[in-house]
């Protein structure tokens, strides 16, 4: 069967770009252009009626000398026809007296009849500066202005009616907001114009960008692309060459990652070697370790070392350091222990010794905590010192857990013999039928959940209430659920290492080696 590839029409993100700049830029432009015609609807209104408004009051100024005559009609006459020749746009202007018949009007016939107002008239409450007496009204047709005549003393002699046709103010907003709409057509126009130049400018590197893409997607990772803008677009093109010459690397390096990996492996099979035999123990004695490193090999130890038949050593230590080389300095710190541990009885005294060794070998920042002891497997007196390392928690039959039992000792590889050695000292108790103790690292205490609270150790002591009910292995399991509960799915950040170990009711006379 022929197979048919149907490419997908594909629209240029140039006109994506300047469409979206268009639509942007006309809806600012239209907005823009409502507000400025609205606001120049309304300064006309106000402009026309104050004119209109200044126009009766001259007109009112005149007026006062003329209503005293006899024909004041000789006077106003003239008046309110050069008046209306100069402002076209007025519709009437009428002098009337305090009597309400007309001295003043254009039509000198009219001249002595009673004035009669536009019965569909409303009063306009503009927001001007009036006088007493001044009005506006208006009906869908005429604006009229009232203005009182008034003589020197105050007193009223008549009133000006001013009526402007409402058709000229309709004529001058569409003239002014016809030339408003012809200035921002313009600016759109140009907008527009600016805004497909823009389009192109900016949209030129990205297309350059996606033929880089498609070069790359073909396997050609020696494609360049030349882009000379200083901007964001020139630095993802900078980066997009560097992306591709570390594709390259990429490739070469390939090989070694997996040989790394496989690297990784043999490390993990040389801790669990490290590590004590599943089966070792301590005749007489309920033993029960736990030990989970944060990466693939960590640098967390736990051990028993046989030093005689009736004498063993027993240490738990944390490397400052994951990963392989906190596994070599961990595996170092092993094979030195196992030498020379029968070389002295007291557990100080060991790692003096071990710090006078290490301390040259450790690059700089890099310690160890670490606590030893030595049980004498009859009698159950176990020895111990800590370099460092956490509280020992010890836990009777009858009582139950103590007080934890800290040393002042400081860790392995960071300061010199005498400063060590002063620090260092040997602390000792017995532990009778049923007794026994807890030994951990801190990536116990020190775990957290996701909202980054630390386990601590109020709850890791919490986790041992009853200890002195449960088996080794018991307690173990119990302390390693309680913190994974607490962690939940967040990752560890250090290694967990866990050790417990409880007497018997009998003890035998021998090591299990």
């Amino acid at each position: 069967m022929r197979r048919e590839t149907v490419a997908k029409r594909t629209i240029p993100l140039r006109w994506v770009f300047a469409g979206s700049v268009m639509v942007l830029i006309t809806a600012l432009t239209l907005g823009t252009a409502r507000i400025i015609i609205e606001r120049e609807k309304g300064v006309l209104e106000e402009e026309t009626l104050r004119r209109l408004l200044a126009q009766g009051r001259n007109l009112s100024a005149t007026s006062a000398t003329a209503l005293l005559d006899e024909f004041p009609e000789f006077v106003l006459h003239p008046a309110i026809k050069d008046l209306l020749e100069e402002n076209r746009e007025l519709s009437y202007a009428v002098v009337v007296d305090r009597n309400g018949r007309i001295r003043g009007d254009r039509d000198l016939r009219r001249v002595d009849l009673p004035f009669e107002d536009r019965p569909d008239f409303r009063p306009l409450t503009a927001g001007l500066g009036r006088g007493a007496g001044e009005r506006f009204r208006a009906d869908d047709r005429i604006l009229e202005v009232t203005v009182p005549v008034r003589y020197r003393d105050g007193s009223e002699l008549g009133a000006v009616h001013l009526g402007l046709e409402r058709e000229h103010l309709a004529a001058v907003l569409r003239e002014a907001q016809r030339s408003t709409l012809a200035v921002l057509l313009g600016t759109l126009s140009v907008g527009l114009v600016f805004a497909l130049f823009l389009a192109s400018r900016v949209v030129r590197p990205i297309q350059q960008l996606t033929r880089g893409t498609e070069e790359i997607g073909r396997g050609n990772l020696d494609y360049k692309i030349v882009v000379k803008s200083r901007n964001e677009v020139g630095v993802l093109a900078r980066t997009f060459n560097e992306m591709t010459g570390r594709l390259r690397e990429a490739q070469r390096d390939l090989v070694e990652k997996e040989r790394l990996g496989r690297e990784l492996e043999i490390a993990h099979e040389i801790e669990e070697k490290l590590l004590p035999r599943p089966n070792l123990g301590i005749p007489g004695y309920d033993v029960a370790g736990f030990h989970q490193s944060a990466r693939t090999v960590g640098g967390d130890y736990w051990d028993l070392i046989p030093i005689d038949d009736e004498r063993v050593g027993i240490t738990v230590a944390d490397v400052a350091g994951k990963g392989i080389p906190g596994l070599v300095v961990m595996a170092m710190t092993s094979a030195l222990l196992r030498t020379h541990a029968r070389r002295h009885d007291s557990p100080a005294a060991m790692l003096a010794e071990l710090n006078r060794m290490l301390r040259p070998n450790l690059r700089r920042g890099m310690f160890i905590t670490m606590f030893y002891g030595v049980l004498h497997i009859p009698t159950g007196r176990f020895v111990f010192a800590s370099a460092g390392h956490n509280p020992l928690l010890h836990f009777r039959r009858r009582g139950g857990l103590g007080d934890p039992l800290g040393t002042e000792g400081i860790p392995l590889g960071l300061f010199g013999d005498d400063r060590f050695d002063e620090r260092i000292r040997d602390d000792a108790f017995t532990l009778d039928p049923d007794d026994g103790f807890v030994q951990y690292t801190d990536g116990v205490n020190e775990a957290t959940n996701p909202r980054k609270e630390e386990f601590g150790t109020e709850r890791l002591l919490a986790s041992l209430a009853g200890v002195e009910e449960r088996t080794a292995q018991e307690t173990v399991d119990r302390l390693v659920g309680a913190v994974r509960a607490f962690t939940g799915d967040e990752p560890p950040s250090d290694d967990i290492t866990v050790l417990c170990i409880r007497r018997a009711a009998a003890v035998p006379a021998a090591v299990d080696a």
